[in-house]
């Protein structure tokens, strides 16, 4: 019937931690309630209901169980037997699992209940129409062909009007065929689409009709005349059904939803209207286009549930994310039920919008709904089954929650829930944990079930993973309690916390909390920016920590920290020589990731820095914790080098200029010279490279103008400190 492809899709779950404050001696509490945090969980055997309460699901039977892969389509005739379509062996049963039919090879998929009871069914992907005979017999009614074309290779719905004309939908030309009692066919409408993939009569008995891949919604009228209901945004119009008050529903999914259900080619059954073979298309029939814009473009929705009212209002009640809308029927009371994979799950839609998670059924994809005299039927693939579903509740079901992880090793408090249990229904609550991710026999045993819902202590053992489950019940099929809410409090046991890295910064790089100055950042050095960037520190006006700036005698250190139990942390910082084992504190209470300190305050030599975290703010003296992290030695020196032995020998209109530069803690980084108040001039030391705390230097001076002129040398160690001196030479 619905030419949709299946395969094996699993949803991710999302856990979401509710907790009304931090830290390690603060009670947590972790809540679940509302249909987004409920459908986190699993309802084994349970409904969701519009207002988001966990309550019984419907009074479900199995049937049977096909031993096929697919379930297509389901029919009743007259008498209320119960035909099903299966595959991938083509076989159609009665309500009992019977074997009515065995086609052997093709597919089918679709049925339909003619004049007189009797059965039609079409096959595919060779195009036919067969009617089977009260003895069992079968005859070929009808292959939808044209005189230019072979037959279609796909027919996706099959569905009778009140005058006993057959129509056929069919792919891959797009065609709506309408067959007369004899067999005779013609086509009705050539469409521009691909694929015609879904039928149903309207109240007035005009026909309409879904496609792809434009995701049209057709009805035609008794005048032959074909009119666009609604152009989706969505790729395929899965299935129609039409409502007590002749409003029409269809259910469509997009293109990535189609992409994604697609199975390999081994799998013949699988071949959808999205993603069957295109052949050639003859159609170019002319199609009025209704004015629908006011149900709404896809945002990211695979699928969707549209609802057309009778004056032709379009309005979108239901979208997923996650979901492939497969099936759907319309039931007494105007309920859209909306058969979905790949959970298997039953939604109820109303018609303003609200909708029920009714239950979930036993297989993956629920590929087709019936409505027949007030029961319900729905057929589910992978493995194919066939259920009916009662208007009562059933005596019990079981809600599953997510597992929820408390972030460390937790001691657990009072479980309590809100729940409103009406006379003969009753609501039970039990837990688990563990300290695996996923519950395994590692875990504790399902607890008793508790007995006061305003707080009830959870026997579960302390762990870092819990789960609780909801037993609902009732002796009175009309009634269900629903559960509103879940909430369990628990307390973390303390961890320290854990610093991850330090880092000092480069010599003269600070933080400054002052307005933003552009002129601030020139001053850094450029080796300095290099080193900050790669350590991942932020150098832009306005950063988080503050102005950087740069003064030769700051240094700063920073660091990164974690604590599992989100407790506030203070951190100290403490300093001591290379080679010493005693620690200095050097601050203390800070609460910034960060510490500026002038060095002049330490002597000049090697130093290690420690960054204690502490989470004291959040726990008693007896319960807080500490961790730390050392930096590597890194180099104080605030003294600047000297000029040793400066001399200036003359020769002419040449000097040559030698000293030597040396420094007691850094190697020398730059030596430069002017003459009188001229433009420095770097020079090399005699080596060719400054690259140690002693460089001598012999420079030559050419040119020079006659007269007295003073000579000036500057070295820079590593730190920025400077030393200078100066010598006079005369030129005569």
């Amino acid at each position: 019937m619905r030419p949709i492809s299946i395969t094996l899709l699993a949803l991710s779950v999302l856990v979401f931690v509710v907790s009304a404050v931090t830290g390690a001696t603060d009670t947590r509490r972790w809540v679940q309630g509302g249909r987004e945090e409920f459908l986190k969980g699993d309802p084994e055997s349970a409904s969701i209901n519009s207002d988001g309460g966990i309550m019984l699901p419907p009074l479900t039977s199995k049937l049977f169980d096909s031993k096929q892969q697919f379930v297509w389509d389901l029919a009743v005739d007259s008498k209320g037997q119960l035909f099903v379509a299966g595959g991938i062996d083509g076989i159609i049963y009665d309500s009992r699992g019977n074997p009515v039919h065995d086609n052997e090879k093709p597919e089918i998929r679709a049925l339909a209940v003619g004049p007189g009871g009797r059965l039609y069914f079409a096959t595919s992907p060779s195009g036919a129409v067969h009617r089977l005979g009260a003895t069992g017999s079968v005859e070929e009614f009808f292959v939808p062909k044209t005189d230019e074309a072979p037959p279609e290779r796909y027919i996706w719905d099959m569905v009778f009007d009140s005058a006993g004309n057959l129509y056929v939908a069919t792919g891959i030309e797009g065609r709506l065929y309408r067959v007369g009692p004899d067999g005779n066919g013609t086509v009705l409408f050539d469409s521009d689409e691909v694929h015609i993939t879904a039928l149903a009569v309207d109240s007035q008995g005009r026909i309409v009709f879904g496609s792809d891949p434009g995701g049209q919604i057709f009805r035609l009228d008794s005048a032959g005349k074909v009119f666009v209901l609604y152009d989706s945004p969505l790729r395929e119009i899965s299935d129609l059904a039409v409502g007590p008050d002749g409003s029409i529903y269809a259910t469509a999914i997009s293109d990535e939803a189609a992409k994604e259900i697609k199975q390999g080619e081994d799998k013949p059954a699988a071949i959808s209207a999205s993603t069957a073979e295109v052949g050639s298309n003859g159609g170019g029939t002319s199609v009025s286009v209704a004015n629908a814009t006011d149900a709404g473009e896809a945002d990211g929705e695979i699928a969707a549930l549209y609802r057309i009212t009778p004056d032709g209002a379009v309005s979108t009640l239901w979208t997923s994310k996650t979901e492939v809308a497969y099936s759907l029927a319309v039931d007494r009371e105007g309920s859209a039920i909306v058969g979905t994979g790949p959970e298997g799950r039953l939604i109820s839609v109303e018609a303003d919008g609200t909708y029920r998670i009714l239950r979930r059924l036993e297989g993956m994809q629920i590929t087709s709904l019936l409505e027949a005299s007030g029961q319900l039927y729905a057929g589910v693939s992978n493995l194919g089954k066939v259920f009916r579903i009662s208007r009562q509740f059933a005596e019990r079901g079981t809600y599953l929650s997510q597992v929820q992880d408390t972030g460390t090793f937790s001691t657990f408090g009072a479980i309590r829930w809100r729940a409103d249990v009406p006379s003969g229904t009753a609501v039970r609550l039990l837990t688990r944990s563990g300290n695996t991710e996923k519950p395994d026999n590692t875990w504790s045993d399902w607890s008793a079930a508790y007995s006061d819902p305003r707080a009830s202590a959870v026997a579960s053992p302390a762990a870092r993973f819990v789960q609780w489950k909801a037993e609902l019940s009732t002796t009175e099929p009309g009634s269900s309690p629903v559960l509103e809410s879940v909430s369990i409090f628990f307390l973390q046991n303390n961890l320290k916390p854990r610093v991850k890295s330090v880092a000092v910064l480069p010599p003269g790089v600070y933080f400054k909390p002052s307005p933003s100055n552009d002129m601030m950042l020139k001053q850094i050095p450029a080796e300095a920016i290099n080193e900050l960037q790669r350590l991942g520190v932020s150098v832009a006006v306005g950063s988080t920590r503050g102005q950087t700036a740069f003064s030769r005698q700051m240094r700063t250190i920073i660091w990164d920290v974690s604590d599992s139990n989100e407790d506030s942390l203070i951190f100290q910082v403490l300093v001591r020589g290379a080679g010493e084992s005693e620690w200095t504190p050097l601050a203390e209470n800070i609460e910034e990731r960060y510490f500026c300190f002038d060095s002049r305050e330490l002597a000049d030599g090697e130093y290690v820095l420690r960054v204690e975290a502490s989470d004291a703010p959040s726990n008693p003296p007896d319960r807080a914790l500490s961790g730390s992290l050392d930096t590597r030695p890194f180099l104080v020196d605030n003294s600047p080098p000297s000029v040793e032995g400066l001399a200036v020998t003359v020769n002419g209109q040449s000097a040559t200029v030698t000293f030597e530069a040396a420094d007691g803690s850094s190697t020398i980084r730059a030596l430069r010279l002017r003459i009188d108040a001229g433009v420095w001039q770097a020079v090399l030391p005699s080596d060719g490279i400054a690259d140690s705390r002693r460089e001598r230097v012999s420079a030559r001076l050419d040119n020079l103008a006659p007269g007295r002129h003073t000579i000036t040398v500057q070295v820079e160690d590593e730190l920025h400190n400077v030393g200078s001196g100066s010598a006079e030479a005369v030129i005569r």
